[in-house]
């Protein structure tokens, strides 16, 4: 089984034939007969062509949001990088501060 699918239509007003028949038959060579099956198959293809699209928009979208929670999160990480090294900088200078002043007292006292 087959079908006359149209290419293309372009009779205009100085066209030597002006009909086109109401049955899709032959005109011009500007039709061609494809079969049913090949449509069907096609048809499938276009289909599924629908859905992957579909699929990689959305995982564009997750790769998108999962790039900008990274980014995110390395800004945190190096905030907190720097606070837990300012915090360890004064922990050091309040050890020796305070092993400093043990020091002196036992000094000053002997």
């Amino acid at each position: 089984m087959t079908m006359i699918v149209l290419l293309s239509c372009s009779i205009g007003l100085s066209g030597s034939n002006q009909y086109i028949p109401s049955t899709g038959g032959l005109v011009n060579q500007d039709s061609v007969n494809v079969s049913i099956d090949d449509l069907r198959i096609v048809n499938s293809k276009l289909v599924e062509l629908k859905y992957e699209k579909e699929a990689n928009k959305i995982l564009r979208n997750i790769v998108h949001n999962d790039s900008c929670i990274i980014d995110d999160n390395n800004k945190t990480i190096n905030q907190l990088k720097t606070k837990v090294n300012k915090v360890t900088k004064q922990r050091n200078v309040i050890g020796v501060a305070g092993a400093a002043s043990i020091i002196l007292f036992i000094i000053s006292i002997l």
